[in-house]
């Protein structure tokens, strides 16, 4: 795990190597981590993951008042395996992943809808809808 503080600066504060993902393990681990480290469960704004629904799970738990992004790196990566680059509706999902406001987001999402092949609607409904819906990526600033 990686802290960023108000200046941006990032810090390991724990890393945690395991054979397996299960959910017991990381959950174990994750607990560990938050009774060893109490106070940062109300000071953690948002964690930052690759959309590993375990570890959504396993954080949201341990982190309740956190807000869980998904890494756009890795978002764009699984797009790319199912969208050609030069695609007009990789250029949407692109520019949805990169929204700085729900506004925006949604702007691109409803224009997504009108040009996405049915296989591509399907894929992204299945399986990015649940958890970029309402922007979950985008943080507005104060």
């Amino acid at each position: 795990m990686v802290v960023q503080d108000e200046d941006g600066h990032s810090y390991p504060v724990c890393i945690i190597i395991i054979a397996y993902e299960r959910n017991a393990l990381l959950d174990e681990c994750f607990q560990m981590f938050v009774e060893n480290n109490p106070e940062s469960v109300g000071k953690t704004v948002a964690i930052m993951i690759d959309k590993d629904l375990k570890e959504d799970d396993m954080l949201s738990k341990n982190f309740p008042k956190a807000r869980i992004l998904y890494c756009v790196w890795h978002v764009l990566k699984s797009f790319k395996k199912n969208f050609s680059k030069k695609s007009e509706a990789f250029r949407l999902l692109q520019r949805m992943s990169y929204s700085m406001t729900l506004e925006e987001y949604n702007k691109h999402l409803i224009e997504f809808e009108k040009i996405a092949s049915c296989d591509g609607l399907k894929y992204f409904k299945d399986n990015w809808e649940c958890c970029l819906e309402n922007g979950s990526n985008i943080i507005e600033l104060d």
